[in-house]
């Protein structure tokens, strides 16, 4: 070939459905995640450039999803191959790229206290709780706080929670309600409130990859919402990148808590 471009060598591999992608030979993932150096054309400017700028943004958008989803079928890989310290450092990996996805969090907590490292789940918490508070001012999800108990007072159920065989959930809530300890794809994410024990229905969408930061940011504003003090979210983004998704799937976890929703669409002016 004329060139190469690890941008285009690293899509190649990733860029595909999320079926075929969890088909994806370890290998390859592999290959793709160590070309991945950080995110695209950081540090590069042009002056007087907003098209230019807006591709960049939405490039490095579509790589850095790429990059977090590589990272979550690799840690379904090891997992499943019980190769622990590898999964642990996948997760490291993926937390390092979203310092505040909460579920990759507890995901590591668990994996820590699966390999005998229950010191390193315990610091596990109180980084993520730091995390938290800095970026997003909150605390910690109810789960999270009670894996940390459960941690803490040496619970054994933690070591079945996290068999090989329990990894693959296809089709669970990414804001699911529910408590027990899941993998970093299925793990639930609850923001404020006690959980109610009820779940939406199971939407016939694919799960949502790669948007736990976003998820997260929204819920945060959820949380000032119930504390009295109402707060507004504007999703904006190029078309086609997932913004009705995203709002969907938050409308979902909300309705799931009986809160009233009302939806409205907007069109232009004749």
């Amino acid at each position: 070939e004329p060139y190469w471009l690890d941008v285009a060598a690293f899509a190649a591999i990733l860029d595909k459905t999320e079926a075929a992608l969890a088909d994806t030979a370890m290998t390859d993932l592999q290959k793709a995640v160590a070309l991945y150096q950080g995110e695209f054309l950081a540090g590069f400017y042009v002056d007087n450039a907003p098209d230019f700028e807006a591709w960049v943004r939405t490039e490095r958008e579509r790589l850095h999803q790429l990059y977090y989803h590589a990272l979550t079928c690799l840690i379904h890989h090891t997992e499943r191959a019980t190769d622990l310290s590898q999964a642990i450092d996948y997760t490291q990996q993926l937390l390092q790229v979203e310092p505040t996805d909460e579920e990759a969090h507890r995901r590591l907590m668990t994996l820590y206290v699966c390999n005998g490292q229950r010191s390193s789940a315990l610091a596990q918490y109180e980084l993520c709780c730091k995390l938290l508070a800095a970026e997003l001012d909150v605390e910690p999800a109810t789960e999270t706080t009670a894996l940390y108990q459960r941690i803490r007072q040496g619970n054994d159920s933690l070591h079945k929670a996290t068999s090989p065989y329990t990894i693959a959930q296809p089709r669970t809530p990414a804001l699911d309600p529910a408590t027990e300890i899941a993998p970093v794809s299925s793990a639930p994410q609850q923001i404020a409130g006690t959980p109610t024990g009820q779940r939406a229905p199971l939407s016939d969408a694919p799960p949502l990859i790669g948007r736990q930061a976003i998820q997260q940011q929204i819920l945060a504003e959820w949380q000032q919402t119930m504390a009295g003090r109402p707060h507004f979210c504007l999703i904006r983004g190029e078309a086609g990148i997932g913004k009705t998704r995203l709002a969907e799937e938050v409308l979902r976890w909300v309705e799931a808590r009986n809160v009233a929703v009302t939806r409205a669409r907007t069109y232009a002016a004749a």
